[in-house]
């Protein structure tokens, strides 16, 4: 391991403005979010604006960009209360390496638990609503084996520049010292109340000694959480795999009829890889490789949109035929991943849809001619999450993207908390996959991390959240490298949302935020296109965020209009 620095990242040392600014960032559901320009690094996040500047004091302070990326993951997860991601939550990271010129993947995500023989009889539901919550029964069946942590720890031993324990300090202090509880917040545990009175110690986070709920401007503090990243930061992350959390987990999750045991999370283990590549535009897209799914989802998205000759029309907020062309490439990877093999080659007989081959342009060539003709695992209605992202860049010239989820809807249905972690219910909507793969094995997962670059070296680093994440990466990538739009305008113009997946006896209906598209073009097109509210979209839409280093060292970075980050550069 490289000499490690000493830094003090804790909010404590940044001035009573300084922290009262990004408190008022972090409050507000959608804070103003220019893009950011500067000369020696840049940071940016889907959400919690105050995360966002914890990263940046990492960087400021002679950290690399994976100090600042984690730095500021981990303050996410106490700004968040645990309810979108979680300490005991997955994690996805690529990283380029300005001195060695390689890149490294990290995967971090669920291994299923290997005395779940019956995947399938796991309780959950299939749907998810936009304006309310999943309903399905409470079972600890429904946990999965988290790799956050392990990741956390993982990446810093490759990459880190600042000792350990200085990345929980924002954490730890947010966790002690509070903070206002802001709108996402207020609306989180609104969602989410009865579920959160079930258990005595999640009763004792979210609610007062009177029995009220946490609201709108109250100071929310977290001191068991806090003595539990005191403890992470000073014994390292076998506190979680194989000290007393691990034992105080397993019997929680046991209690509701779970059946993950302490020897589950002991055998966890990170998976460091080299990345997959594909072309588009004349540039080299960088991501990751299997078992997670996210890196040939976009591979195979930008082939298709190749194939279609996506652009050709012009952009989809302009062009009623570009649109119709977006909606089938947009939604076709996602569900070719989760349909049985069988199903798979019964629907395009005779054409490989290997994960392997589907990163190939011939067979993007092929599938399309296919869609085009009308073949797909889905309709298109006609007329009649739970995650976060950062990405960073440092003074060093490496690059880092780095996803983290809690994969179930705001703590889940069981919403257990232990020592102040959050434990979901992710297996609730994923008994399918679970079934396909072997017991203790790593499960796939769709989340998104990837460079792109001209010739060698990469130029731009991206990291994508939300239910609409494929979706949202697609269209952000083709605006940036096909329309020449600058982060911002590629972040913020019209998109796709994820489709409402309908069931056996509708079809799927494309979504759009209200406003954003014009009324005839939506005619147009001949969809069935539903519009929701700025207020509306957070279990749909997906959400992009980007660094870009140009030639001459200057960066730039963008995190969108709808959410709480900010972009920051110095």
């Amino acid at each position: 391991m490289a000499k490690l620095f000493s830094a003090d990242l804790s909010p404590a040392h940044w001035g009573d403005d300084e922290r009262a600014r990004f408190a008022r960032l972090q409050a507000q559901r959608y804070p103003p979010n220019p893009l950011a320009v500067g000369r020696h690094g840049a940071i940016t996040g889907a959400h919690n604006a105050l995360a966002i500047r914890a990263g940046l004091a990492a960087l400021e302070q002679g950290g690399s960009s994976v100090d600042a990326a984690l730095t500021a993951a981990l303050a996410q997860i106490t700004l968040t209360a645990g309810a979108p991601i979680s300490f005991a939550g997955i994690m996805t990271l690529i990283h380029f390496d300005a001195s060695s010129g390689e890149t490294a993947t990290l995967n971090a995500c669920w291994n299923t638990v290997r005395e779940e023989k019956e995947p399938l009889t796991i309780p959950g539901f299939t749907e998810l609503s936009v304006s309310g919550l999943p309903e399905s029964e409470v079972s600890g069946r429904t946990a999965l084996v988290p790799g956050f942590m392990k990741g956390v720890e993982e990446a810093h031993r490759r990459f880190g520049r600042l000792a350990f324990a200085a990345l929980f300090e924002p954490a730890i202090y947010w966790a002690e010292d509070g903070f206002d509880v802001g709108e996402d917040l207020d609306w989180f545990i609104a969602l989410r109340e009865n579920d959160l009175r079930r258990l005595p110690e999640t009763r004792a986070i979210f609610f007062k000694p009177d029995g009220a709920r946490y609201r709108l401007g109250d100071r929310f503090r977290q001191p068991q959480l806090a003595r539990t990243l005191r403890t992470i930061a000073r014994d390292g992350a076998a506190y979680m795999y194989s000290g007393a959390w691990a034992e105080h987990a397993v019997a929680a999750i046991q209690r509701d009829g779970g059946k993950m045991t302490v020897e589950d999370l002991a055998a966890y283990e990170v998976i460091w890889d080299t990345p997959v590549e594909g072309t588009y535009g004349g540039r080299r897209l960088v991501t990751t490789r299997g078992p997670g799914l996210g890196g040939a989802h976009i591979i195979e998205a930008l082939n298709l949109a190749e194939a279609s000759d996506l652009t050709a029309p012009g952009h989809w907020s302009r062009s009623a035929e570009s649109f119709r062309r977006l909606a089938l490439v947009s939604n076709i990877s996602i569900p070719l991943s989760y349909m049985p093999p069988d199903v798979r080659a019964t629907l395009y007989p005779g054409l490989d849809l290997s994960l392997e081959s589907r990163m190939n342009k011939e067979t993007a060539r092929k599938l399309w001619e296919r869609m085009a003709a009308g073949v797909l695992p889905f309709r298109v209605a006609t007329r009649p999450s739970h995650s976060d992202v950062v990405v960073a860049a440092d003074r060093f010239g490496n690059l880092t993207a780095l996803c983290q989820s809690i994969n179930a809807v705001l703590w889940g249905k069981t919403a257990i908390m232990v020592d102040g972690v959050s434990i979901g219910d992710p297996a609730a909507h994923q008994q399918g996959m679970i079934a396909q793969t072997q017991p203790g094995g790593r499960l796939p997962d769709p989340t998104c991390v990837g460079l792109v670059a001209n010739g060698e070296r990469p130029f731009l680093a991206f990291g994508s959240m939300g239910a609409g994440l494929h979706q949202q990466t697609l269209q952000s990538l083709v605006n940036v490298l096909s329309f020449g739009m600058n982060l911002k305008e590629a972040i913020d113009a019209p998109a796709l949302l994820y489709p409402d997946p309908g069931n056996a006896e509708r079809s799927m209906r494309l979504r759009v935020v209200k406003g954003s598209f014009d009324e005839t073009l939506l005619a147009e097109t001949g969809f069935d296109v539903i519009e929701l509210g700025a207020d509306e979209i957070r279990l749909a839409q997906g959400i992009w965020v980007a660094v870009e280093r140009a030639a001459d060292g200057t960066c730039q970075a963008a995190s969108p209009t709808f959410a709480n980050g900010q972009a920051i550069a110095f």
